[in-house]
Formats: C-alpha cells, sequence, structure tokens
C-alpha cells in the first residue's frame, strides 16, 4: 500500500463517527502503563554502580524503584482541542525513598500539555526547587506513516516512525531517538503519551529506541469525572534549547 493511499484510507476515517461515537465535544481519557520489551527486561533489572562505597541498602532501595517505575500509571487527558499528560500519583509503596527513585526514572512530576488551536506543545517540570514551562515545537516529530497494521485493544492501528536529534551538553554527545509508534485513525485525534503525537488518530502504543515503552490500558471515551484541562502556569518559560543549558548548569556545579 502506497503512502497517498494510506492518507487517503485514514483521511476517510477522520470523517466519520467512531463506532464508539462522536468525540469532537467530549473529554476522553487514556490510561497507559510503561515497560520494558520482554527481551530487555532482565538486563534493566540488572543495576550496575561504578562506585563500590554504595551501601546495599541504597543497592536494594534503587533496586526497588527500579521496579516499582513499570507499576506507575499515567493518563492522558483531551477534549477537541486540549490535551494534558502526567503521571498518576496513587503509588502505594511504604518506602518513602524508593517511591521517589521510582517518580524519578519515570519522568518524574512532568505535566505535558498541547493546544491544536493556539499551537502550543510544552511541559512543566521542577528542578532544583524551581518550575519551568519548556516549550516545544508544536510538529515535533515528523512521521513516516506505514503499512503496517495490528490490533489494539480492539482498534485497528498503522505503525509510524520518526527521527530526532538532541545534543546532550553534559555527556557531550549527540544523543539520537527513534520513536516508533501505534495510532489508529478510528478515534480521530493528534494526542498520545508522553509527546508522542501529531498523527491523525489516537496514538495507543509508543516507544523510544527500543527502550522506554507506552501502552494504553484503558480507554476511557466518554470521561464524566471533573478535569480541567488547561495550560500549566506559575513556571518560568523557557525553550528546550534553554532548559537543557540550565540542566547543564546545576548538573556541573554540583559536580564542581
Amino acid at each position: 500500500m502506497t503512502y497517498l493511499k494510506i492518507m487517503l484510507f485514514i483521511s476517510f476515517f477522520l470523517f466519520l463517527p467512531t463506532k464508539k461515537g462522536d468525540l469532537q465535544e467530549k473529554t476522553v481519557c487514556v490510561t497507559y502503563k510503561m515497560a520494558l520489551p520482554i527481551e530487555n527486561q532482565s538486563n534493566d533489572a540488572k543495576i550496575k554502580f561504578a562506585n563500590n562505597n554504595v551501601s546495599d541498602d541504597l543497592r536494594k532501595t534503587i533496586g526497588k524503584a527500579n521496579e516499582l517505575k513499570y507499576q506507575i500509571d499515567f493518563e492522558l487527558y483531551y477534549n477537541k482541542n486540549e490535551s494534558l499528560y502526567k503521571m498518576v500519583d496513587a503509588l502505594e509503596v511504604n518506602n518513602d525513598l524508593a517511591n521517589r527513585f521510582a517518580k524519578i526514572l519515570a519522568g518524574g512530576k512532568k505535566i505535558r500539555y498541547k493546544n491544536n488551536v493556539t499551537k502550543e506543545k510544552l511541559y512543566q517540570i521542577e528542578s532544583s526547587g524551581e518550575k519551568f514551562t519548556v516549550n516545544l515545537d508544536f510538529e515535533e516529530y515528523l512521521w513516516n506513516i506505514t503499512s503496517e497494521t495490528k490490533m489494539i485493544n480492539g482498534y485497528k492501528c498503522y505503525k509510524a516512525t520518526s527521527y530526532k536529534e538532541e545534543y546532550d551538553k553534559i555527556r557531550d554527545r549527540k544523543n539520537s531517538f527513534y520513536p516508533v509508534v501505534w495510532f489508529t485513525p478510528e478515534i480521530p485525534s493528534s494526542f498520545g503519551p508522553d509527546g508522542l503525537d501529531g498523527l491523525p488518530g489516537l496514538v495507543l502504543e509508543g516507544s523510544a529506541n527500543g527502550k522506554k515503552f507506552m501502552y494504553a490500558t484503558k480507554i476511557n471515551l466518554n470521561y464524566i469525572d471533573k478535569i480541567v484541562i488547561e495550560k500549566p502556569s506559575k513556571g518560568k518559560n523557557v525553550t528546550e534549547k534553554e532548559y537543557l543549558d540550565i540542566i547543564t548548569k546545576i548538573f556541573k556545579d554540583i559536580n564542581g
């Protein structure tokens, strides 16, 4: 199937009511989990420490946190124009330190926001006690939509791939990202988990470099609980480059 035929086929879906009903005026809630591909889980569970002075208790705590990060849920709320994506703060862990480690490993308290009308895409995060609102390119990813399909949660999904580079000043190297997502035109929205969006259909699965794997576990197309979808406020507005420069400076100050 050629790219043109795929896009015509997807466009046909976009102008039809979904089999679950018209979503345009509704709030939708999608719950995602984070995991690793099965073949990588055993290696990921083995934490290696360069510093032999790390205590056994701390090793166990970090090891426990590494396991707990796969129990953390994330939720995507969206309506016709806006979306909000954040971690669900409901993890019951007796060890508070392990809980904090798990949240850090899972992406922390980052809140993502997107607005299709104002063409805004950003996330809010706290670093060194200060909140930052990090503004991203609205078309963050240029997607290549393929003809490969599979069924996810009862929806026919298409595979899309992309590529993104960023320079890591802390490690003095270029980082390359190869996101792969599966989206369904049967739910016509351009939203998705963890910034993986911008496609003609809701993203139900996504991964980056085959490591960080997000997948939808629940799709509520008529969410009735009260939720306010609005742009995060009270954070210092910076570009992604400016934020990375700030993080680099903080890291260098801490490490001399």
